[in-house]
């Protein structure tokens, strides 16, 4: 009997033994597969921020580890924290779960949009496998790595959000919903989106926007804004004619311009340069300026990014070879453009306050009469040196605005460029 017992008992040992061994073995698999993945993880992580705190909770069956880019005190610390309240919490089928921000540029400069990432692994008898991910919360943030908010996009903030929801209220006169700093948002080609679907053109919001936020092209957006919509006090006015050089016609404004020692901005049509070289070489030499008014005439915004850019391109080169620069203005045939315009001209499109409509109504009279009614200190004066009675109008136009005192500049000298 003793001998059985003994043997039943060295069984016994051998299996406890065993157990242990196993146990081990299962362990120290287990601890080596989460330092593996941890690192891998941390790779992958390490793309969006380099990460430099690894934190581990206090669960041995359910292991959570937070992958941090930056030290405690963050909003991006404090956002991983803050998640660990919508992890599971499961002991009958143990996981392994990382938790990291994933972080991808903006269309606003130095913002940042973070997305919180839950990495899950099942813990089985066989190892850890299973790889499960989900998005726990988005947010965004400046380039100290604190939470960017709404309100932060403006001068002043609580003007800001006031005026913000007021736009919206006229864009979406049923919606009564008001939006808070708190409210989550993204940007993208020129609007403010909102999650509940509402869209706002950030141009709406110029004259209130913290402008360090604004990307390359937006900004330039912005500047022309600015300068278009400041107060002049003193009395200038930019002339401007477009749709030249005319050998006959350009020649008449020029001598006019030069009678009244007057400048102007001349928006040239590229295929027109051809045998008017001399028109130019006079334009600069009196004082004018020269744009760019496309190639040919044709739509910018109905045409591709490579279109806009060799018609923008071939005519300034045209220019140059005449007077030895090229164009650092461009008008839009028609007044248009559009986001992809702005983007292939890389120069500010620009535009006109006061429409003569000497294009449409060849009238004289008609032409003086909208520039009296539309007068003001900075204004830009739409004329085409294409057309007999403008030349007819221009003399009385250039003695009413010198009777009404107006200096003549041109549109960089208006704009400061």
């Amino acid at each position: 009997m003793k001998k059985y017992l003994d043997m039943a008992l060295v069984s016994s040992l051998g299996l406890l033994a065993g157990l242990l061994i196993w146990n081990a073995l299962f362990t120290w698999k287990v601890n080596y597969s989460i330092n593996q993945i941890i690192n891998t993880e941390k790779v992958e992580a390490s793309k969006s921020f380099p990460i430099q705190l690894v934190e581990q909770n206090k669960d041995k069956i359910n292991p959570v580890y937070y992958l941090s880019p930056t030290k405690k005190g963050t909003s991006v610390y404090q956002s991983l924290l803050l998640d660990q309240n919508a992890l599971p919490n499961n002991k009958k089928n143990p996981q392994l779960t990382l938790v990291y921000p994933v972080a991808k540029a903006t269309q606003l400069k130095n913002v940042k949009e973070v997305t919180v990432k839950q990495v899950s692994y099942d813990i089985g008898a066989f190892g850890v496998k299973n790889r499960q991910e989900k998005d726990l919360d988005n947010y965004q943030i400046n380039g100290e790595n604190q939470l960017f908010q709404l309100d932060q996009l403006f001068t002043d903030s609580t003007t800001g959000m006031e005026r913000l929801n007021e736009e919206l209220a006229i864009l979406y006169p049923e919606t009564e919903m008001t939006v808070s700093k708190l409210d989550k948002f993204s940007y993208h080609k020129g609007n403010l989106n909102f999650t509940d679907g509402r869209k706002l053109p950030l141009k709406n919001l110029y004259d209130i926007i913290n402008s360090n936020y604004l990307n390359e092209q937006d900004l330039a957006a912005y500047q022309q804004y600015q300068k278009e919509n400041r107060v002049f006090t003193e009395k200038i006015v930019a002339l401007t004619f477009d749709d030249g050089p005319n050998a006959e016609l350009t020649a008449k404004t020029l001598d006019l311009l030069e009678k009244y020692k007057a400048k102007a901005t001349f928006f040239l049509v590229g295929k027109n340069i051809a045998g008017n070289e001399k028109l130019l070489k006079r334009m600069k030499k009196l004082g004018n300026e020269i744009g760019n008014h496309s190639w040919d005439h044709s739509n910018l915004s109905q045409m591709t990014f490579e279109q806009i850019k060799a018609s923008v391109d071939e005519t300034s080169n045209a220019v140059k070879d005449v007077v030895g620069e090229g164009t650092k203005l461009v008008r839009p045939p028609y007044g248009s453009d559009n986001d992809l315009v702005k983007a292939a001209l890389k120069l500010p499109p620009v535009m006109w306050t006061i429409d003569t409509y000497d294009w449409q109504n060849r009238n004289p009279s008609m032409i003086l009469e909208n520039v009296k009614n539309g007068l003001e200190p900075g204004s830009v004066i739409l004329m085409h040196d294409i057309h007999q009675t403008t030349i007819e109008a221009l003399p009385a136009v250039l003695d009413y605005l010198t009777e009404q005192g107006y200096k003549f500049v041109t549109i960089s000298e208006l704009y400061g460029y």
